[in-house]
């Protein structure tokens, strides 16, 4: 037999899922207020750079992540898909800046991972990335 615990999380959960129901549109934001509240955690532009960095939270690694309906997203991806529309399978994000807050569009290519390395490899050699513009 389940702890009483147990049992009061399950009616909980059930109450809240019952609720949920009666809503209309399970999203949380229109794209416009999800987009205005995007930008408006960007900083300014870094003078030197032109990185926009991401003022939002930011994971382990230090890339930015934003929330939107339940899904957590890497903000330079969100970034990109806001300025060039869906990103298509079996491509990336990448940086050209190597700044991983860093959610400049200008500063963002699509491409492979194996383009996405094969950049990163000349820029540590300090030859010039292919991709930059």
């Amino acid at each position: 037999m389940p702890h009483k615990g147990y049992r009061q999380t399950t009616e909980h959960r059930a109450r809240l899922s019952a609720a949920r129901k009666g809503r209309k549109s399970p999203l949380r934001y229109t794209n416009e207020q999800f987009e205005a509240e995007f930008w408006g955690k960007v900083l300014d532009p870094d003078p030197k750079t032109g990185c926009m960095l991401f003022g939002g939270a930011l994971d382990s690694h230090g890339y930015g992540v934003v929330s939107k309906d339940r899904t957590t997203r890497k903000a330079h991806i969100v970034s990109a898909e806001l300025n060039f529309g869906l990103i298509p399978k079996g491509l990336e994000v990448c940086h050209q800046c190597d700044t991983q807050p860093c959610v400049n569009p200008y500063h963002l290519f699509i491409g492979t991972h194996s383009e996405n390395m094969l950049a990163l490899f000349l820029k540590k050699q300090g030859m010039p990335s292919p991709f930059s513009a």
